[in-house]
């Protein structure tokens, strides 16, 4: 009888011989580099890869060993070997220890030439300082700071390759902190500011020329803020949250295409969509009738609308003597959203668009909690409406 042959190690590690742009991509899809160094034991070759790996993910617990975790990451780091360190994710989770070891590992990136850098900080200790010295660094393309990082910045910057910046939550110094930010980063396209803290910033202003994309998320419980912004690049826009105290003036958006508007006090509106004249694209949430007309009359240009309500209050609309440009001359889609129809005022404002939009292609009215019945009724009251456009398509769902 014929024994078979024990393959060797070297035909069994068929990992092995998979080409090293694969192997890194698989490893790159592990949560952390701690998880792709582990799985170095899979095969010889991985050992060597764990240190071409361009992009590095390092997440501290409270729990663990601040300092071994600090000297296994810079050893780490030290080693790496890749061309490029092409993006570093740094989380780390404090209880009320020192953050001083961050800066240590943020030095060593930066050295590598870091491009993406994504740093989240959990404490409940004082916020950490991003370093002063880190805003000269000519290799990063991306800055994402996350919660409990505090931005003083007493100069201007020096970010010439920065194309995407991300501020989450994080404690804004001063308003001079937001201008020798924002005005040393020269290649900006997108901008984040989400929910960040800033008691000393009584104006937050926005003045990028090369600005592309703008989001702007505020919360409930922030303290007043006038917003500035002059980006006459912008062609993107997200705004979400501004309150009554808030105020926003834009100034300069010549090439502004698209704006998502949500969660904003309705006499805001005026005060900012009069800049928004080369809008195409406008998704808005409205309370009120009274908010959209503003909307079409500063909006010639507008090919698609989608409104959203989640409740709608009676605001004595009545039709104006005259149509907006828009419906008369562009808008070719239009959705909304949350269409409930038992207010009069909702009633006639969607037929008032289905009389006079006179380019409409597709009008969709959708409600996901409404009895069968009632989304019939309503159907059959948008269709008795005589339409400005002939091709126009009902939707109701």
């Amino acid at each position: 009888m014929e024994l078979k042959r024990r393959p060797s190690l070297s035909n069994g590690d068929r990992i092995s011989e998979l080409p090293d742009a694969l192997l890194l991509q698989i490893l790159s899809l592990l949560p952390t580099t701690k998880d792709a160094v582990a799985t170095s034991v899979l095969s010889k070759r991985w050992r060597f890869l764990c240190k071409m790996m361009p992009s590095l993910r390092f997440c501290y617990e409270r729990t663990n060993d601040l300092e071994r975790f600090s000297d296994n990451v810079c050893t780490f780091l030290l080693s790496h070997q890749a061309p490029v360190l092409q993006s570093l994710h740094l989380e780390m989770n404090f209880g009320r220890g020192s953050t001083r070891d961050i800066g240590v590992l943020l030095g060593v990136a930066f050295g590598l030439h870091v491009r993406e850098l994504d740093l989240q900080v959990y404490s409940g200790g004082e916020p950490y300082r991003f370093p002063t010295s880190l805003y000269k660094c000519g290799t990063l393309e991306t800055l994402k700071l996350g919660p409990n990082v505090l931005v003083d910045v007493p100069f201007p910057v020096c970010l010439k390759a920065l194309t995407t910046l991300r501020l989450y939550k994080v404690i804004v110094k001063d308003e001079r902190s937001v201008v020798n930010l924002l005005s040393g980063c020269s290649s900006l396209e997108n901008l984040e500011v989400i929910t960040c803290t800033h008691s000393d910033v009584k104006t937050f202003t926005i003045a990028v020329p090369s600005l592309q994309r703008l989001t702007l998320i505020t919360s409930i419980d922030e303290y007043e803020l006038a917003y500035v912004i002059n980006v006459p690049s912008l062609k993107y826009l997200y705004l979400r949250g501004l309150a009554e105290g808030d105020s926003c003036l834009i100034e300069n958006t010549p090439e502004l295409l698209e704006a998502n508007i949500t969660d904003v006090c309705g006499f805001i509106y005026e005060k900012f969509l009069v800049s928004l004249t080369s809008l195409k694209r406008l998704s808005l949430e409205i309370d009120s009738p009274l908010d959209l007309m503003p909307v079409l009359d500063n909006s010639p240009n507008l090919q698609a609308l989608k409104l959203i309500t989640l409740w709608f209050r009676k605001g004595d609309w009545s039709p104006p003597k005259y149509v907006a440009e828009c419906l008369l001359n562009r808008l070719e889609t239009f959705v909304w959203e949350n269409y409930e129809g038992e207010i009069e005022d909702e009633r006639e404002v969607a037929q008032y668009i289905l009389r006079n939009a006179s380019c409409l292609e597709t009008a969709t009215f959708s409600r996901t909690d409404i009895h069968p019945e009632k989304r019939l009724e309503r159907l059959k009251e948008l269709e008795s409406v005589v339409r400005a456009s002939n091709s126009c398509q009902l939707v109701f769902k």
